[in-house]
């Protein structure tokens, strides 16, 4: 809201007309934004926000347009951002909140407070005029909101002018008598605005509205949002852009904080290991979690989630550091989650999906990104391929038990094509009618050594004997300094293939499945074929343990 449209707003009977002439709005790649929140603190999160969406190191930094680049507040959750250099009353719109809204309807609304203290905050005027409830997923009518972040879709943040809170708190103390303002959010203001330095903003505070026709704006409205969601409910904070800042002219500094694996509670504790690029000691800051800190290690109190935040304030010649997060599990057993190697998939079809965690938890599964008709059956994993081509990528999670802690995301895509393309997977007897083959699976054509399924499956050609299927065992650590097998071979995207990871501890005896852990993954191609490259590792649990990679025709 600019200052000409102040006179209105504070006697006008028609509230609705508020911000008609100075939409506020700006891109996230905007050249108006100078900078982006620097840090974050007193984080409360609402309920219905699954774990994974607690991330708020990332609404930190430039808004990205990402949908999962965000931190979820949940259905009454808050979060302080703050910022160095601070925010400043300037003669435009000086800062600007990020939502993740994919359309510019379905609109998840929070409070937005400023304070210089951290402690006093003073509430921007809004007004929500939406006429009754919203269900679970429905819409809004962003003409109806003002004053509120989450108002526009994402990419475009929701601006806020501090001289709205100079003109409206002197305003008030001058006798103005501003239509249908409550009582309350007059005392919030007039009792608060006096410790804040408009040119020393260093703190934005987002509160989550609920929808469910409890919360009231500065008019006494009603708000409604989308109620009740799950998983992600409440606010989803991408970013906050500063288009008036502070000059500091100290030099920049980064911090480096490498992330943390998940730790077993019987560890007792944790060296933290962090610098920053001035030189200057990094401190660390608990901000989630049953433990304590001195100096550089962390000490496990019980089980749970724990967030730790790196810091460096800076000194006469640096400016403070961007803080760096990083959040990790503790718990009495750690587990990994194992998803197969998936080949592209042709429209129309079914195909099983497979995947499973070392704990014996059952997993969930979702498409994560892909056409809209992939869709997968949560009971049974089956994958309904759909009539859209594209690229799919699936996520599997197991979110841990009271024993295990959360096993880390597993990721794998793969294309739909058509059944025509020459990329579309075949089964092994395609494969061999397709090269002229006889279909017995333990031939082996080209007298390189390598059985026909073995070709098959890992994407070589079974006619050159200088093109040989090649599997990779040896010895290794894993990351938390245990004695594993590493296993490293491709496998073949355009073959209805499968490659088992088996154990046993004689020669002679029977071999089990194991679970292994994915290292990594790579994309490549071979003899014109789409594979990856999958290296994986295995505890080692006895003296003698043999190994072997099984390959069959799913």
């Amino acid at each position: 809201m600019k200052i000409k449209n102040l006179i209105s707003f504070f006697t006008s009977v028609i509230i609705a007309t508020v911000w008609a002439q100075d939409v506020p709005l700006i891109h996230m790649n905007s050249g108006e934004i100078k900078e982006w929140a620097t840090g974050y603190q007193n984080v409360s999160y609402g309920s219905g926000v699954d774990d994974l969406w607690k991330t708020p190191q990332k609404a930190l930094g430039k808004a990205t347009g990402e949908t999962y680049d965000i931190v979820c507040l949940g259905n009454g959750g808050q979060i302080t951002m703050t910022f160095s250099p601070s925010i400043k009353n300037g003669s435009s719109f000086d800062f600007a909140v990020f939502e993740n809204s994919n359309d510019g309807q379905f609109l998840e609304l929070a409070w937005v407070e400023v304070s210089s203290d951290g402690t006093h905050f003073v509430r921007f005027p809004n007004q929500s005029l939406t006429p009754s409830p919203v269900g679970s997923y429905g819409t809004i009518n962003s003409n109806n909101i003002s004053g509120l972040a989450g108002k526009f879709k994402q990419g475009y943040g929701t601006e806020f002018d501090l001289a709205e809170l100079q003109a409206l708190y002197s305003y008030l103390i001058g006798g103005g008598n501003p239509v249908g303002l409550t009582s309350t959010f007059q005392t919030q203001l007039t009792g608060n605005f006096p410790y804040l330095d408009l040119n020393n903003v260093r703190y934005v505070r987002i509160i989550d509205i609920v929808g469910d026709g409890n919360a009231r704006d500065a008019f006494g409205h009603v708000i409604y949002d989308p109620y009740p969601t799950f998983g992600s409910g409440g606010f989803d904070l991408e970013a906050i852009a500063v288009m008036n800042q502070v000059t500091d002219t100290r030099l920049a500094q980064t911090i480096t904080f490498p992330s943390i694996l998940n730790q077993k509670l019987s560890s007792g504790s944790l060296p933290l290991n962090s610098t920053a690029s001035s030189g200057l000691p990094v401190s660390f800051s608990l901000v989630e979690g049953s433990c304590s800190i001195s100096s550089n290690t962390l000490t496990f109190g019980s089980a749970g989630r724990i967030t730790v935040q790196a810091l460096q304030s800076g000194d006469g010649t640096y400016a403070p550091a961007v803080p760096a997060t990083q959040s990790f599990y503790v718990a009495d057993k750690i587990q990994h989650i194992y998803i197969e190697p998936a080949p592209n998939q042709i429209t129309g079809t079914i195909w099983q999906v497979r995947a499973s965690a070392s704990s014996g938890l059952p997993v969930s599964v979702e498409v994560f990104s892909g056409p809209a008709t992939a869709l997968i059956n949560q009971t049974n994993h089956l994958l309904t391929v759909g009539s859209q081509t594209g690229t799919v990528e699936l996520r599997v999670w197991q979110s841990g038990n009271t024993e295990y802690a959360p096993a880390d995301d597993a990721r794998v895509s793969f294309s739909i094509v058509t059944v025509n393309n020459t990329n579309a997977p075949k089964t092994f007897a395609q494969w061999s009618a397709a090269r002229s083959l006889a279909t017995d699976a333990q031939l082996d054509s080209d007298g390189d050594g390598a059985k026909n399924i073995q070709e098959f499956v890992m994407g070589t050609d079974p006619k050159n004997s200088n093109d040989v299927p090649r599997l990779v065992l040896q010895t290794s650590s894993n990351a938390y300094g245990e004695q594993a097998m590493l296993l490293k071979f491709p496998v073949n995207r355009q073959s209805y293939g499968r490659a088992l990871v088996q154990k046993t501890t004689s020669i002679s005896g029977v071999w089990s499945n194991v679970i292994p852990e994915i290292v990594s993954t790579q994309s490549a191609t071979n003899s014109g074929q789409a594979i990856v490259n999958l290296t994986v590792q295995v505890p080692i649990e006895s003296n003698q343990s043999f190994y072997r990679l099984l390959l069959q025709d799913q």
